[in-house]
């Protein structure tokens, strides 16, 4: 074997590992944002898991889980009326997110608040390991919204 082939044999070995290094490090970003979250300015938490590339988020916890007469507290903001009567604990209130690998962010998702019953469609970019920050927009007059989670 000559140089040259041992040079070729070397570069392809080498840029195998480092394209597998590369798609290993794409998959660890990507699901960075697994986990829970503190959101609603803490008052709720919300699970973030991943099933065939769609992201989505439930919420686990309220700081708050029971309204005063100590019933579970219900979606009583949601603009369809026939769902008002239904709990917000394990709500799925985040869906649809993709992550987007040319932009490294979550997109083409919705967000819903039960608090107020705006559905915004989001963006989600990490912060760091620790801080994800959301942006949309709210409802007809589209406010601008802009939230930091932290790890719960």
């Amino acid at each position: 074997m000559n140089k040259y082939q041992l040079f070729l044999i070397s570069a392809l070995v080498f840029a195998t590992f480092s394209l597998t290094a590369q798609v290993d490090s794409m998959n660890a970003r990507k699901d960075l944002i697994i986990g829970k979250w503190s959101v609603f300015s803490n008052q709720a938490a919300i699970e973030i898991t991943e099933k065939d590339g769609i992201y989505q988020g439930q919420i686990i916890w309220l700081s708050k889980p029971n309204s005063k007469g100590g019933f579970p507290i219900t979606d009583v903001n949601n603009i369809e009326k026939v769902k008002r009567s239904q709990g917000v604990m394990k709500m799925i209130c985040l869906y649809g997110f993709r992550y987007s690998e040319t932009y490294g962010i979550w997109e083409k998702g919705y967000f819903y608040n039960p608090f107020t019953g705006d559905t915004i469609k989001a963006t989600l970019r990490m912060k760091d390991d620790n801080t994800i920050e959301m942006t949309g927009f709210a409802g007809f007059s589209l406010d601008f919204v802009k939230e930091k989670w932290s790890r719960f």
